[in-house]
């Protein structure tokens, strides 16, 4: 019986295909990595920014790559900043001089005083927490700017109290210890303080405030990331600020990689690459921190033996025969395929007229064969309509020499 196949093995269990003619395919199965937790590491993308190297172990006679799984994951971290900031004040209101490129998390207001609107005569009070503020039939109000320049009322302190169907408004900020608090970094390159009446927005004018000194700290995002690989392709890109509050954003990486690999093993060159991510931060002379996790390519590494190799088994087991222009690998394989194609001889056993091949290994007796001619007879006509293709002997000889086999009348065999 002859036995023609093409291989695919990868180091991993898979059924093979039969009866059908194909390629022989030696794959090694190459390791995944997460890194982190629940999330990741927080790294500085900044400057030459993050890189990261991937690395396969090269495998004899290797002709593609398949990559299964890899991506990066990234999101924006911030660097906090304490900083005191100018201002521009007038009898009803103090803008703040934030600058660009900063999100500001709290303002704190030192000398911080208002006026009771139905008490004016009481003159300034300061003003350290919301209870002083509603103390004095008051509410401090936080705007900024709009894209036409114009001032927006975002935040007031107390918040604006639901109302019929109206629901509660202008919340998202606090006042104690003298320090306005923002439940979400607020970007804005100039803050407008005000203290109103507490019937506002019905009222909005603003009332007589003073403030001796501004600081507060601001968050840096990391602006204009850049996921790149060292062919020089750009996997992804995001123009401006990396919201903190946005969703992760997620690059998947086989296609790139399996480019880059494939170029490398053509080349016959180390079969590596590296993944550098880059931002700029959003206040110069901070850090860009980005939280990043990568999952390192998980794939294969593949040998293909082509054309059809046949092996002819006659009897014993036997070794399939894969002609290959270089030696195979000596890793084991994490999966072999083949497609099989089994094509019968035409050749078989004659149970009945066959001896049985001995069991056991020493102490094996029978017919010595020497000059003198030993007969096997068989029963008559047993080959009568048979054509004789092979005749197999077992026994074994103390030194070389020759047995010679006769037929007569096809029935007889004569040995010496």
């Amino acid at each position: 019986m002859a036995i023609q196949l093409n291989v695919k093995s990868k180091h991993q269990a898979r059924q093979p295909t039969a009866f059908k003619q194909a390629a022989a395919e030696l794959s090694h199965d190459i390791r995944r990595v997460w890194v982190g937790t629940v999330f990741g590491e927080t790294v500085d993308i900044g400057g030459d920014g993050y890189t990261r190297t991937f690395n396969w172990p090269a495998v004899s006679g290797a002709t593609s790559v398949e990559i299964e799984a890899a991506s990066i994951r990234a999101g924006a971290a911030s660097v906090e900043s304490l900083e005191p900031f100018t201002m521009a004040s007038t009898a009803q209101q103090i803008d703040v001089k934030v600058g660009a490129g900063k999100a500001i998390r709290t303002l704190k207001l030192d000398g911080f005083e208002g006026v009771n609107p139905l008490d004016a005569a009481a003159g300034f009070k300061a003003l350290h927490n919301s209870n002083d503020v509603n103390s004095l039939s008051l509410k401090v109000l936080v705007s900024v700017t709009d894209p036409n320049g114009a001032f927006t009322p975002l935040f007031a302190i107390p918040a604006v109290s639901a109302r019929g169907v109206f629901p509660q408004s202008y919340s998202g900020a606090s006042f104690s210890n003298d320090t306005v608090s923002f439940s979400a970094p607020l970007p804005a390159e100039t803050i407008r303080i005000q203290l109103v009446r507490q019937n506002f927005p019905d009222e909005a004018a603003g009332q007589p405030v003073k403030v001796s000194a501004v600081s507060g700290t601001y968050l840096t995002l990391p602006t204009d990331m850049k996921i790149r690989l060292d062919d020089g392709s750009t996997v992804f890109e995001f123009p401006g600020d990396l919201p903190l509050q946005a969703p992760d954003v997620t690059v998947p990486l086989i296609q790139q990689l399996i480019n880059q690999f494939q170029q490398k093993l053509d080349a016959r060159e180390q079969i590596a690459a590296t993944l550098t991510i880059t931002a700029k931060a959003s206040d110069a002379g901070q850090n860009a921190m980005a939280q990043v996790a990568i999952a390192d390519p998980l794939g294969f590494l593949v040998r293909t033996a082509p054309g059809v190799h046949t092996t002819t088994l006659a009897g014993d087991d036997v070794a399939l025969a894969i002609a290959t222009e270089s030696p195979l690998a000596v890793e084991t394989p994490a999966e072999v395929t083949a497609d099989v194609m089994l094509v019968y001889d035409g050749i078989k056993i004659l149970p009945g007229l066959s001896a049985a091949v001995p069991q056991q290994n020493g102490d094996i007796g029978g017919q010595v064969v020497t000059t003198t001619r030993k007969l096997k007879c068989l029963p008559p006509a047993a080959l009568s309509d048979k054509r004789i293709a092979r005749i197999g002997v077992v026994g074994r000889a103390p030194e070389d020499c020759e047995l010679v086999m006769e037929c007569r009348e096809r029935r007889c065999w004569i040995l010496w």
